[in-house]
C-alpha cells in the first residue's frame, strides 16, 4: 500500500499492542478514572494546567483507534469490542465527573469560563482529525510513540465528557448537549483519520489475526 513501506513496525505487533491497550480492564479504568477526576477538579478551580495534566494520562485514544482498525479489517467482532470500550469509557467519565461535582457542591465554582467555551465547531473537528492522523501514524512507527501524550492533549476527549457530567449535575440541558457534541465530533475525527492511516498502511488483510488476538486477550 501507499504508506506501507514507511512503517517499520511489524503489523502483528501493532495489532497486539492496540488490542491490549484498548482492553477495558482495571488498569484502563483506573487511569481513565484518575484522569476524569483531575479534569473535573481543573474545571472546578478554573486551572487549565490541571485540565491538561488530566488529559495526558487518559487512555481514551486506544478504543477509538481500535475501532478504526476494526473498520479497516472489516471485522465486526473488533468494531463491536471497540465500541463497547468507547461506551464504557464515556459512561465512566460522565459518572465520575458527576459524582465529583456532587461532592464538591459547596466549593466555589470558578471554572465556568472553560466550560462555556466547549461548543461544537468545525475547527475542533479539524484539530481532532489531524490529531488522529498523528496518533494512528505514531502507533505504526515505533520511535514516534512518545508523541501520544501530546496527541491526548491536542484532541479533547475527556474534558467535554467531564463537562457533560458537570452540566448534568447543574441540570443545564443546552450546555450538556453542546459538550456531548464536542466529544462526538472529536471522536469521529480520530476514527476517520485512523481508518485512513491503517488502510494505506496495508492492515486490511489482518482480520483473522486480529480476531485471534482479541479472543486470546479477552479470555486471558
Amino acid at each position: 500500500m501507499l504508506l506501507e513501506k514507511f512503517f517499520k513496525q511489524e503489523k502483528a505487533v501493532l495489532v497486539d499492542d492496540l488490542i491490549k491497550e484498548s482492553n477495558i480492564n482495571f488498569d484502563f479504568l483506573f487511569m481513565l478514572g484518575v484522569s476524569s477526576v483531575i479534569v473535573t477538579l481543573g474545571f472546578v478551580v478554573g486551572e487549565i494546567a490541571i485540565i491538561i495534566g488530566g488529559m495526558i494520562i487518559a487512555p481514551f485514544l486506544f478504543p477509538l483507534l481500535a475501532s478504526s482498525l476494526g473498520f479497516v479489517t472489516l471485522s465486526l467482532k473488533a468494531v463491536l469490542r471497540a465500541f463497547y470500550g468507547v461506551i464504557v469509557s464515556v459512561l465512566w467519565v460522565v459518572v465520575l465527573s458527576y459524582l465529583t461535582t456532587f461532592f464538591l457542591e459547596d466549593v466555589q465554582f470558578r471554572g465556568s469560563g472553560f466550560l462555556l467555551s466547549l461548543k461544537p465547531h468545525t475547527l475542533s473537528f479539524v484539530v481532532a482529525f489531524l490529531s488522529g492522523l498523528s496518533a494512528a501514524y505514531s502507533s505504526v512507527v515505533p520511535h514516534l510513540s512518545m508523541v501520544l501524550p501530546g496527541v491526548a492533549v491536542a484532541v479533547s476527549l475527556v474534558p467535554p465528557l467531564v463537562a457533560v457530567g458537570i452540566f448534568m449535575h447543574l441540570a443545564d440541558k443546552s450546555m450538556f448537549m453542546n459538550a456531548f457534541l464536542v466529544f462526538l465530533l472529536n471522536a469521529l475525527g480520530i476514527v476517520l483519520s485512523g481508518i485512513l492511516v491503517y488502510l494505506f498502511s496495508g492492515l486490511n488483510s489482518l482480520e483473522k489475526y486480529q480476531e485471534k488476538v482479541i479472543k486470546e486477550e479477552d479470555n486471558g
